[in-house]
């Protein structure tokens, strides 16, 4: 499974991803502080949004950022 934590605090990406860790089967973790830092994250690999897992603050999400949560095969687990 590819996951995305989005978060703009360092300590609850930390958390959440050693969360995951804990979890059967293999698992790709990727981080960012931004929904702009993701989707730049992302490109940069040469690979879309879809297919992973977005783990987002809520709290710290705009309303511009909201595009990276329109992909209909990229499942979004929000949080604040």
């Amino acid at each position: 499974m590819r996951v995305l934590v989005v978060d703009d605090h360092a300590v609850v990406r930390e958390g959440l991803k050693r969360v995951l860790a804990l979890m059967e089967g293999p698992m790709h973790v990727g981080e960012a502080s931004s929904a702009a830092e993701a989707l730049k994250l992302v490109a940069g690999v040469g690979e879309t949004i879809a297919g992973r897992l977005l783990i987002l603050d809520a709290q710290s999400m705009r309303w511009r950022d909201v595009r990276v949560t329109r992909d209909p095969n990229c499942p979004v687990c929000s949080r604040s």
